[in-house]
């Protein structure tokens, strides 16, 4: 019964650490939005940068002028088409 509970428990923390670690994502995407020319070199990208996700630190006007299409339209997508596109413009 015990090692039930403590599963569950590690699991619990570590959804909740996951959890954490998207919302503080988040926020720093919302903090540091770049030009599209800076995030295609990924070598010089800062450190704290998801690349595979790059599209989501371009500004909503700039994401739609590169996309041709709004954020939230994109991530409506599926994945392959996504991806289709992140590698059409060089962002993948």
């Amino acid at each position: 019964m015990k090692s039930k509970n403590s599963k569950k428990k590690r699991k619990k923390k570590l959804l909740e650490e996951q959890k954490l670690k998207e919302e503080e994502e988040k926020k720093l995407l919302e903090e540091q939005k770049l030009k599209e020319k800076e995030l295609k070199n990924c070598e010089q990208l800062p450190s704290n940068v998801n690349k595979n996700r790059r599209e989501e630190y371009l500004e909503p006007e700039e994401f739609s002028k590169v996309f041709g299409i709004p954020l939230d339209e994109f991530k409506s997508l599926p994945l392959w088409m996504q991806l289709k596109k992140k590698r059409a413009v060089g962002l993948a």
